[in-house]
């Protein structure tokens, strides 16, 4: 089978050589080409005269097609990302190969490569007839799913939730983390956020005690994805 189309070669033995050969279509040697969908007929003659007849039904596969279905990881640096590739057309059954060859989970046209990292993975699809179909997939994080960002926190000094704390934000160090007051007055900035009392926001500006109240903070992570925004709460 080529394209959409099938060659066909005919062996004959017995008889008495040499023979004659008419297909159906009007062709007159053993082989032919570009035979499309459908059913075709075989007549061979011997030198004796004798004759026997041929049956032939060509079906053309569809072509291989794949579709990718891709999960993002929650984080960078985590591997909860996994691709589900499905295959359609071609002959079944269908072997699929990823770059590791450890497959979770194959079915007959469907395959789960799983607990993967950011980044790109090729996969390689060959069904029972010997065609390929190469295709990729992109894994990328979700910060919007990875930073958990605590909406209040009590910088008493008594060991308890002493600063704000922004959790999986170590994954983005380049990130910028401002915070504001009701007048619009920015009372807090830093890069490489760090939830330790000593590199958080700990509810002071200047070395003063910020009064209990609703503050603005602005998230920019610096990789073109929007800033997050939103308030965060002092109590004490």
């Amino acid at each position: 089978i080529i394209g959409d189309s099938a060659d066909v070669s005919t062996y004959v033995y017995g008889g008495t050589p040499p023979y004659t050969y008419l297909w159906s279509t009007g062709v007159t040697t053993a082989s032919t080409t570009n035979l499309a969908t459908g059913s075709y007929d075989l007549k061979i003659n011997d030198n004796n005269g004798c004759v026997n007849w041929g049956f032939l039904t060509v079906t053309i596969p569809l072509n291989l097609q794949s579709f990718l279905s891709v999960s993002e990881t929650k984080c960078k640096d985590d591997n909860t990302g996994s691709i589900q590739a499905y295959v359609s057309g071609g002959t079944p059954p269908y072997d699929f190969y990823w770059p590791t060859n450890i497959v979770d989970l194959d079915q007959e046209n469907t395959s789960f490569f799983r607990n993967l990292l950011e980044g790109t993975y090729a996969v390689k699809i060959i069904d029972e007839m010997g065609c390929i179909l190469n295709d990729t997939a992109t894994i990328k994080h979700n910060p919007k799913i990875c930073l958990e960002v605590y909406s209040v926190f009590s910088p008493n000094e008594d060991g308890i939730h002493d600063f704000w704390e922004i959790n999986k934000i170590e994954f983005y160090p380049e990130a910028l983390i401002e915070v504001y007051n009701r007048s619009g007055e920015r009372v807090f900035r830093r890069r490489n956020y760090k939830n330790t009392l000593e590199d958080a926001f700990n509810g002071k500006f200047d070395g003063e005690r910020l009064p209990s109240s609703n503050y603005y903070y602005i998230i920019d992570l610096e990789n073109g994805d929007e800033p997050f925004k939103g308030t965060v709460t002092i109590v004490r």
